[in-house]
């Protein structure tokens, strides 16, 4: 398999069920993963179980996105490039 350290994921629906265990997988695996749900209150879990993990990890962004307007996703993925310098996985959970 690929390594996935340092690559860079979004997530959107990353606040429970399968964004959530991807997330969390990516991340243990070394993956910075950039979170979105609906509030970034709804990814406090998601945060707090990514730096429970043990060293080394990702690192994780959490993005308040709604995937039903595209400019809060430009902005997400803006955001995104802007902290870790690219893009390489996405998983289109949300919706």
């Amino acid at each position: 398999m690929t390594s996935l350290n340092g690559k860079v994921a979004f997530i959107t629906g990353a606040s429970s069920g399968i964004g959530y265990a991807a997330a969390l997988e990516l991340a243990r695996r070394g993956c910075h993963v950039a979170a979105s749900a609906q509030t970034v209150a709804a990814l406090d879990g998601l945060a707090q179980a990514v730096a429970e993990l043990p060293e080394p990890h990702g690192e994780l962004l959490a993005l308040a996105a709604d995937v039903r307007h595209a400019a809060g996703l430009q902005e997400a993925v803006l955001a995104t490039t802007t902290r870790f310098g690219r893009l390489d996985v996405l998983v289109a959970n949300a919706g």
